[in-house]
């Protein structure tokens, strides 16, 4: 908040200062079968001032996970009536307006239960199979990652005002596809409870 102001008395032609900060971020995690280990996020915090007005504060996450494909899972089932289907790589972006009571740790934990499936840096056969199995068991397109998210926000946080600002990414790195697949939403609590 302070940086935005000092910004903002020393360049008197603008009339919004805005100043990001990202670090890397490590949490102790358990994989599939128990095995202790320390996974790397991404935090971020924001602060936005407009000359005269007050200081919007953002806390933000970028988590890194799996996804399994519904739609190529439903076609190899009726063709073939065995559930297979390919996965990829999935990054999940949660920023949300911060009033002091949104926690980095509790938005990483929202991410990773979006997603088809956690992933870890090190894993044995046993937990590689594990971590297969769920996301398979739980396939999902970018959009419900997305969706996954903001429901689990508004739920964790229903104190939050209406006007609180929330955006949700998904970016899956597509294992069959040439391109890859985002969806993105950007709103407020007060429009997800609609």
């Amino acid at each position: 908040e302070r940086v935005t102001e000092k910004l903002l008395n020393r360049h008197e032609y603008a009339s919004c200062a805005e100043v990001t900060a990202t670090s890397d971020y490590f949490l102790e995690r358990e994989t599939p079968a128990g095995k202790k280990t320390v996974e790397p996020y991404k935090i971020m915090a924001k602060a936005i001032q407009e000359r005269g007005g007050r200081t919007r504060k953002f806390i933000g996450v970028e988590v890194i996970g799996m996804t399994a494909c519904p739609c190529a899972m439903e076609n190899i089932k009726k063709t073939y009536g065995e559930k297979y289907t390919h996965n990829q790589r999935n990054v999940a972006t949660l920023t949300i307006e911060n009033d002091g009571s949104v926690d980095a740790d509790d938005l990483i934990v929202v991410a990773e239960r979006a997603m088809s499936s956690p992933t870890f840096e090190i894993l044995k056969r046993k937990d590689e199979m594990e971590v297969v199995k769920r996301a398979h068991e739980n396939p999902r397109f970018v959009e419900d990652v997305v969706r996954e998210m903001l429901k689990q926000i508004l739920e964790k946080y229903p104190h939050l005002p209406d006007e609180t600002v929330v955006i949700a990414r998904s970016e899956s790195m597509e294992s069959i596809h040439k391109h890859d697949a985002v969806a993105e939403r950007v709103t407020t609590m007060g429009e997800l409870r609609k």
